[in-house]
């Protein structure tokens, strides 16, 4: 068979052998290619894109394991307020009164979503109640309609619808 072979080659014109030559280099030259530079491309991009799926896939992991510990926090205080006696509605009451508006109302709407309305409350005071809100009666705001009081600049009147976190 490499007998057959040789005398084929010997056969062939110097330009037939050339041909063959170029295309058998242009031949091991593409199978280099493909086998040593293509395929392992390949993988790196493939490696870069599973390594951005596996980053964002354990931030996911991440902020869940936050939350449960926020939930877990937040049912031992829920329980050590319980424990003292003291309801979310006393608590956000305590609040109010504090704020400094004697004619604010606070009104439970359903379990767990409370209305307040403020006569005339100051600026700093209302982000220092809504603070203490979140803070002690773990309640966040879900709407607030507040308007300055005519004749005093540093006073607002409104309401703030509140709902558990």
């Amino acid at each position: 068979m490499k007998q057959h072979l040789l005398s084929w080659w010997k056969g062939l014109s110097p330009r037939e052998r050339r041909a063959l030559g170029v295309m058998g280099a242009v031949l091991a030259f593409f199978v280099l290619w493909q086998l040593g530079i293509a395929m392992p491309l390949s993988s790196l991009r493939d490696s870069a894109r599973q390594q951005q799926q596996a980053q964002a896939q354990w931030n996911q992991v991440q902020v869940l394991r936050a939350q449960a510990l926020a939930l877990r926090q937040r049912g031992a205080e829920a329980s050590a307020t319980a424990a003292r006696g003291q309801s979310t509605l006393q608590v956000l009451q305590a609040l109010t009164a504090a704020a400094g508006d004697a004619g604010a109302q606070v009104n439970e709407i359903a379990p767990g979503s409370y209305s307040v309305r403020f006569d005339k409350v100051s600026p700093q005071a209302l982000a220092v109640w809504l603070q203490a809100t979140r803070q002690q009666a773990r309640l966040l705001p879900q709407n607030a309609d507040f308007q300055r009081v005519s004749g005093n600049p540093v006073a607002w009147q409104g309401s703030i619808l509140l709902g558990g976190s």
